[in-house]
C-alpha cells in the first residue's frame, strides 16, 4: 500500500511539474504575441505614413506634368478630384 501511495505521489509530482512548465511556456508565448502585435501596429502606422507620402508625391507630379503639358484648366480638374 505504501508503494502504491509513493507511485501516486510521484505521478502527481510529475503532472504538477508539467503543469508548471506549460504555464510558464504559456506566459512566454503570450509575451511574444504582445510584442508581435506591437510590432505589427508600428509597421501599419509606417505603411499609412508612406501611403500618404506617395499620394502627395503622385499628386505633385501630376500637377507638374499638367502644368507643363496641358494648361491650368486641367490642373483645376485634377485638384478637384483629389
Amino acid at each position: 500500500m505504501r508503494l502504491r501511495l509513493e507511485e501516486k505521489e510521484t505521478f502527481l509530482n510529475k503532472k504538477t511539474k508539467q503543469l508548471q512548465d506549460l504555464t510558464e511556456e504559456k506566459g512566454t508565448l503570450a509575451g511574444e504575441i504582445r510584442d508581435m502585435k506591437d510590432m505589427l501596429e508600428v509597421k501599419e502606422r509606417k505603411i499609412n505614413v508612406l501611403q500618404k507620402k506617395v499620394r502627395s508625391l503622385v499628386k505633385g507630379y501630376i500637377v507638374k506634368f499638367l502644368r507643363a503639358h496641358l494648361g491650368e484648366i486641367y490642373i483645376f480638374l485634377i485638384a478637384y478630384y483629389f
